[in-house]
């Protein structure tokens, strides 16, 4: 198709006519985007043409505010109806939350159920499928001052102020939602576990470096470790409080400690990789070879979930996470087994993995909520 406007050839690559506003966008080869009132026959915008000069190969609507265009080479726009403001949504080189397989955009459909089905030269068909919730993401970005620290997260904190901590392989970011603003704390020391330590302040613990309490403006002393006399190790695996409100360390290559403003408490349990508070002054302590429950009153320590229990079968006990859904069954996250359901009393267990569903063996956090559901982490 050729559009002579003005004395101008506009060579077209795709057009889109709007019912409802009597406006038909013409796609270019080598000009954007030309947008014409129908009613006037007048060009009343051109949104692409300070951005590409590459074909605009696809228009067509995503919703009463919104168009999707595909331009070849540089991926998928979304567009304003009516600001024409564009902004880019989707392309190959993850310059955005959601990388295409390839930018050479010729055909865009969207279907019933909103996804966006994008077929391009070189990559194929790539859809994209909206979420069922509303989603924040939360990145390093580069040269940014107020974003992420670093994309390794290791784990999350929410204080009760509503700030959110992220531990990351460089450091501790904190985050303010009130004010979207970012403040750091431990730079270039890799923080592992993180634990609440009131309503402004998180218990770090670091690989390599022991545990230090942060508070929410990224101030940090050093709590326990080694060099304070306080810690048999400071590789730190796990943080976390029992009902007395004592915090609870987990090492890789010390003891597990439990600890408070006066005394250190230490128990010969190491390889520690999980701690789940339970009643009655108890902790489950996951390891790399099972988990014990350790009474803090009576220093009783039990062993669960061993290899040698399971002599016949091939049982994965390293032990990533536990939650109970009864106070003697235990849901165990392995690392390469999925999950064990584990009854305490009987030493029965039974297993859940992909055959069962899950999208990987390799579980890293189970969480359960209020409503008796369990979230896994993969």
């Amino acid at each position: 198709w050729k559009v002579f406007h003005n004395g101008m050839d506009i060579c077209t690559q795709s057009l889109y006519y709007d019912k409802t506003s009597n406006l038909l966008w013409v796609g270019t080869l080598t000009q954007g985007i030309c947008v014409y009132d129908l009613k006037t026959g007048l060009r009343i915008g051109s949104p692409f043409l300070h951005l590409s000069h590459n074909p605009v190969r696809a228009i067509l609507p995503l919703d009463s505010a919104s168009m999707l265009v595909g331009i070849d080479g540089e991926g998928v726009y979304l567009v304003d109806r009516h600001t024409f403001m564009p902004r880019l949504l989707f392309n190959a080189m993850d310059e955005t939350d959601n990388a295409l397989m390839g930018n050479g955009i010729y055909t865009i459909y969207v279907d019933r159920q909103k996804n966006i089905w994008m077929g391009s030269y070189t990559g194929g068909v790539d859809v994209a499928i909206p979420s069922l919730f509303n989603i924040s993401i939360f990145r390093h970005e580069y040269k940014d001052v107020n974003s992420l620290m670093d994309n390794t997260v290791n784990a999350i904190c929410e204080t009760q102020d509503g700030t959110l901590w992220f531990a990351t392989n460089l450091g501790l970011s904190i985050y303010h939602p009130k004010t979207g603003l970012w403040q750091y704390a431990l730079k270039n020391k890799v923080v592992v576990t993180l634990c609440s330590a009131g309503s402004q302040c998180v218990w770090a613990g670091t690989y390599g470096n022991g545990v230090y309490k942060v508070d929410e403006k990224g101030f940090s002393r050093e709590a326990y470790s080694l060099a304070k006399g306080n810690l048999k190790s400071n590789y730190v695996t796990s943080l976390s409080h029992d009902t007395d409100g004592m915090l609870w360390i987990g090492c890789i290559d010390g003891e597990l400690a439990c600890a408070s403003y006066s005394r250190t408490i230490y128990y010969p349990i190491s390889e520690v990789q999980c701690l789940t508070p339970l009643s009655g002054n108890r902790m489950a302590v996951g390891t790399t070879a099972g988990f014990f429950v350790v009474n803090k009153e009576t220093n009783e320590q039990h062993k669960y979930f061993l290899s040698s229990e399971f002599k016949n079968y091939d049982v994965n006990c390293y032990i990533e996470s536990i939650v109970f859904m009864r106070p003697d069954e235990a849901w165990l996250g392995t690392d390469g087994g999925g999950i064990y359901i584990y009854n305490m009393l009987t030493h029965r267990m039974s297993q859940m993995t992909m055959r069962n569903g899950l999208p990987s063996n390799c579980i890293t956090a189970l969480c359960r909520d209020s409503k008796v559901r369990i979230f896994i982490s993969t």
